[in-house]
């Protein structure tokens, strides 16, 4: 597994910054806290992004303003 799908289920199992650089170092390959912090906050913004374009989706979807191919433009898709 990489790293950053490593790292990326470590924080997703709750795992905090100091207890991944204290007991999981080996795991992480040492990186260091602020690099992990970064990472975090990006997870965490990549994450509430992707909920707004689904919620965006199913909001076309009930509306019933989706015209072929947009669902896979607006996802980055095509």
């Amino acid at each position: 597994m990489n790293l950053a799908k490593t790292i990326t289920k470590l924080f997703d199992e709750d795992n905090t910054v100091p207890f991944l650089c204290r007991y999981r170092r080996n795991l992480i390959n040492n990186t260091e806290p602020e690099k992990l912090r970064d990472i975090q906050g990006s997870l965490s913004t990549i994450r509430d992004l992707q909920t707004k374009i689904s919620n965006f989706l199913k909001s076309l979807d009930k509306k019933g303003d989706v015209e072929s191919g947009m669902k896979e433009d607006i996802k980055g898709i095509r």
